[in-house]
């Protein structure tokens, strides 16, 4: 490919039209041949950047050379000689402000090729300063607010690919260059909150999101204690970007809100000791978390009471799913705290049963796991995840206060063991994806039978079928099968826990030869 004619823009410009509008797929596959050879060329670095350079370039010329100068930059970077790369860097601050001749999915890839450039050059050779404070040096004088939304992307570009092995660099100079990154976080977290100052900056919907994104990244890769030391004089929770991300959790821009939601969780994972224990400079944080969490529960309960009446709203499914996701990262990270039965925490308990209840099987299942673990905290004292010890001794008054909760899970869970309707209807795979819903409900009934016992687990099981049978003797309801045999499994989920001589169990055999066949 090296060999190759070093080609001109016109001819770049015809093979990409031959590869997109021509309609014989062998012109086609002689055009991506063409371009692949191309891209690896030694000498086609003027002309993919004369053709992000040219205004007059149609949009899928430039984006092939965006994807191109990006692998360059990550890969053949070598082939440049040394003294060129400070030309090439300028170049890719150039184009990244052009406001007008470049859509986002491209400068997203020129903000790659930037990346790239930083993996390979060390940090001493950003004028001694790093590549942070080096691009906030450059963007500084230029026009705004273009350069900061440029400062922006570029932050958070950097912090998502560190420790990538795209750059085609040594091991020693990747590690060098995360620990270089890593220790540029206070810089980066201080950079943020100047631009998060700016009112009118942060008015732009786009602004906005790319700040949140940018600092969920950031934080990803440094953790919450570095953004305490951008600043230093305030507690964590009060921090300007940490009071920005919980603000934003009442937006209803789903992309501002999505972002939002993935900054609390990393938030969330960062005020956890390695035993698992919320850090003590952390509890005014977690309270905030847990507040923010739980403002939002109000959408889930809507959403799923809805659900119930077939009127629930589209447009609200993605934020819904979102709002899920928190509840159950939170609950999971301070699942200790919640077993020590703090009236707070026990607020959490309730919006994961919400989550539980979700139509969904997928964001539904997703609190099984946390059912499970904490069954087993409560009834052996240990968490079967990281086999740590919660409680040594296991007491039966304290286990009680979460029987409410498990006896409304059993609830929960029973509504989404019944087949559908339309089952008849079903698919082979819709009955595969059936059956796996219910080895998950299966295994959360027993874990509320573990902490309610076998008795009172039982007699919530039978609750609706009883309540079904009195219907349909009072003739008000019309026999549903499905009611029985939802019933009929859930019972043989816990069926070995039962005693022999249960009376409820023996109601159950009684009654069955009662319902039409």
């Amino acid at each position: 490919a090296s060999a190759m004619a070093a080609p001109q823009v016109p001819e770049v410009l015809r093979v990409v039209h031959e590869l997109y509008h021509n309609p014989d797929p062998q012109v086609v596959r002689q055009a991506e041949k063409w371009l692949s050879d191309f891209q690896q060329g030694s000498n086609s670095w003027p002309v993919i950047i004369n053709v992000l350079q040219d205004g007059s370039c149609p949009l899928e010329a430039k984006h092939l050379c965006a994807l191109a100068l990006r692998n360059k930059c990550m890969q053949d970077l070598e082939e440049l000689p040394k003294e060129s790369i400070a030309g090439l860097r300028e170049t890719i601050v150039l184009l990244l402000l052009d406001g007008n001749g470049l859509s986002a999915p491209i400068r997203t890839q020129i903000c790659l090729a930037f990346s790239g450039l930083a993996a390979h050059i060390p940090g001493v050779e950003w004028d001694g300063i790093g590549v942070i404070a080096w691009i906030e040096q450059r963007l500084a004088p230029e026009p705004k607010p273009l350069s900061v939304n440029c400062l922006v992307e570029v932050l958070c570009i950097l912090a998502e690919e560190c420790g990538s092995y795209k750059p085609a660099v040594h091991p020693s100079r990747r590690r060098a260059y995360t620990k270089e990154l890593e220790a540029s976080c206070g810089k980066a977290f201080h950079v943020l909150t100047h631009v998060a100052s700016n009112e009118l900056f942060m008015r732009e919907p786009h602004s906005l999101r790319n700040v949140l994104q940018a600092l969920a990244s950031w934080l990803n890769l440094g953790g919450p204690s570095r953004l305490k030391e951008s600043c230093a004089n305030t507690d964590l929770h009060q921090h300007p970007l940490v009071q920005l991300a919980l603000k934003c959790l009442g937006s209803t821009e789903i992309d501002i809100f999505d972002n939002a939601i993935e900054t609390v969780c990393v938030l969330v994972h960062g005020t956890l000791s390695n035993g698992g224990q919320i850090l003590p400079e952390a509890s005014a944080l977690v309270n905030v978390i847990i507040t923010g969490a739980l403002s939002l529960r109000p959408q889930i309960v809507k959403y799923v009471a809805d659900s119930k009446t077939g009127s629930e709203s589209i447009d609200m499914e993605d934020m819904v799913k979102a709002i899920s996701r928190l509840v159950v990262e939170s609950s999971e990270a301070f699942i200790y705290y919640i077993a020590s039965a703090q009236a707070e925490s026990l607020a959490l308990l309730e919006a994961m049963l919400d989550v539980t209840s979700h139509p969904d099987s997928d964001v539904s299942s997703m609190t099984f796991g946390f059912w499970y673990r904490l069954s087993k905290i409560l009834s052996i004292g240990m968490d079967p995840d990281s086999e740590r010890v919660v409680f040594p001794s296991v007491s039966r008054q304290h286990t009680e206060l979460f029987a409410p909760v498990f006896s409304r899970l059993i609830c929960c869970v029973q509504e989404h063991l019944m087949y559908g309707k339309d089952v008849e209807k079903w698919t082979r795979s819709d009955h595969h994806d059936f059956k796996k819903v219910r080895y998950h409900i299966s295994d959360a009934l027993m874990d509320a039978n573990q902490v309610l016992g076998a008795a009172r687990a039982l007699q919530l099981i039978m609750e609706p079928l009883q309540k079904h049978h009195a219907e349909c003797n009072a003739g008000t309801k019309q026999f549903d099968w499905r009611v029985v045999e939802a019933t009929c499994y859930a019972v043989q989920s816990i069926a070995r826990s039962v005693p022999l001589n249960s009376a409820v169990a023996f109601q159950l055999l009684g009654a069955l030869p009662s319902f039409p066949k």
